[in-house]
Parts: C-alpha cells; sequence; structure tokens
C-alpha cells in the first residue's frame, strides 16, 4: 500500500515520508493526580527530532546529488565527500535521540508514581474508613474459594469497591499476598485511568514512530550512493533505548493497552 502521508523530495526523486503530528496537543498533555503532571513535555524532544531529520535530509541528500553529479571529482573523491555530508546527517540527529531518551526515561519512573489505583479517602471520613475495614474484613474472613471467586471478579474490574479499599489498607488486613494485590493495583489504574494510559502510549508510538522516520531517511540516503552506508547502519541503533523500553514494558504490563 503507498504511503499517503507526507513527505519531502530530493532532486533525484527519493522520498522521506513522515507523519503530520499535532505537536502542541502532544506536548501540552497533561495528567491530573495530586496537582497536574506536564507528561506531554518529554515528547518535546521528538518534535525537535522530526524538524532536524527532514532539514538534513534534504540538506545532506542533495550534497549527496551534487557530489555523485560532479564529473570534476574521481571516484574516490566522491565517496569521501559523500561519507563527509552523510556524517552530518548523524551528527545533527544524534544529540537529539539522547534528549528523546531522556525523556523517555522520566515517562518510564514518573508514569508508576503519577497514576495511582484509588484515591485516599477524605481525611476525617470516619465513616468511609470503617466501611473500608468491614470490606477488608469480608476479604480475610472468606474461604479460599469464595476469596478466589472474588479475586477473577475484581481482576474483571468487579466489585471497585472492594479493590479500593483493599487497595487502601495493608495486605495482612485483607488476607491477600502482594502477588494477588499487585494483580488489584493494575486493574484498579486501568479503571481510574483508561484515558490517560491511551495518552501515555499515544506518547510512546510518536517516539517509536518518529524515530524510525530518522533512520528511514537515513536509509534512504545510503541508496544514493555506498559511501552513506556505515552512517545509516550506526542509526539503527536508535530503535531502542532503556528508557523507552522500560516504559513500553510497564504499558504493557495492562491487559486494556494490549489488547487495543
Amino acid at each position: 500500500m503507498a504511503d499517503t502521508r507526507p513527505s519531502i523530495s530530493l532532486n533525484g526523486g527519493h522520498r522521506l515520508h513522515y507523519t503530520d503530528y499535532d505537536w502542541s496537543k502532544l506536548t501540552g498533555f497533561t495528567i491530573q493526580t495530586d496537582g497536574r503532571w506536564p507528561a506531554g513535555q518529554n515528547i518535546r524532544p521528538a518534535e525537535k527530532l522530526q524538524n532536524a531529520t527532514l532539514l538534513a535530509f534534504d540538506r545532506v541528500g542533495n550534497a549527496i546529488i551534487a557530489a555523485t553529479n560532479n564529473d570534476d571529482l574521481t571516484p574516490e573523491a566522491k565517496a569521501r565527500r559523500v561519507t563527509e555530508a552523510a556524517e552530518t546527517y548523524f551528527t545533527d540527529l544524534e544529540p537529539i535521540i539522547k534528549e528523546l531518551a531522556k525523556g523517555m526515561a522520566t515517562l518510564a519512573e514518573a508514569a508508576p508514581r503519577a497514576l495511582d489505583a484509588v484515591r485516599p479517602l477524605d481525611k476525617g471520613d470516619v465513616v468511609a474508613e470503617l466501611r473500608d475495614q468491614e470490606l477488608r474484613a469480608l476479604m480475610r474472613g472468606v474461604g479460599s474459594q469464595e476469596r478466589q471467586k472474588l479475586m477473577i471478579a475484581m481482576n474483571k474490574g468487579e466489585q471497585p469497591e472492594l479493590v479500593a479499599a483493599v487497595l487502601r489498607g495493608p495486605g495482612v488486613a485483607s488476607g491477600l499476598d502482594d502477588k494477588a494485590r499487585e494483580s488489584l493495583r493494575r486493574v484498579g489504574i486501568v479503571a481510574s485511568h483508561h484515558e490517560a494510559l491511551l495518552d501515555l502510549r499515544a506518547l510512546l508510538m510518536t517516539r517509536d514512530d518518529v524515530v524510525r522516520t530518522a533512520i528511514a531517511g537515513a536509509d534512504s540516503l545510503k541508496q544514493l550512493h555506498h559511501g552513506a552506508q556505515m552512517m545509516a547502519t550506526r542509526t539503527h541503533a536508535w530503535q531502542t533505548d532503556a528508557g523507552a523500553e522500560a516504559f513500553r514494558d510497564w504499558l504493557n504490563d495492562f491487559q486494556m493497552l494490549r489488547a487495543a
């Protein structure tokens, strides 16, 4: 299927397609927690990277074409000029790639802290606290078979009041181990922050797409002359970074996102 996204083209006909994002919406994305977490600010380097990629592709690509079409140069001189031009593509984008990796690492660290599975009770709400205690005692007091049935229901998103009460208290109060509580914590996060999780995933997908565009630009340049081959190969290391993969792993913990 033909790529219908916008593109820039070189004199030789080579094109680089890219996605026309609403950057103000992406970078302005915030999550309401105890305050406001401006999560979208961490994707700002992606906008910078895309703009730099398009500029570098145009500049370096036309420089390579000019060198290869220059009949006054020997094959060796052409290769040298191509290699020098191609290297600037890498050196222009590599620092921004590192900035983006820092943004991903921040998201991976901050998102689990920003999204609480349940909201705390209002201070001094004695009635609600007593109700929580009753629900935790109920969970602790049921038999193993009944507890298993309740856990299945709770992990399906049912019994939200019981889930909240269990998570607001210590494990010993409800008779659940750490593994069971962690499972319920994920359920609580999905229930409380469904839209925010989808928006966070969109930030990660934007990062992936923009990095792919930067790599695609390098791969297109190497088709113009073999002197750009080494540079293009090096850009493939940009596909993954520790922060992005940690953020991806955290998001993939939620079954809702795996099924999306």
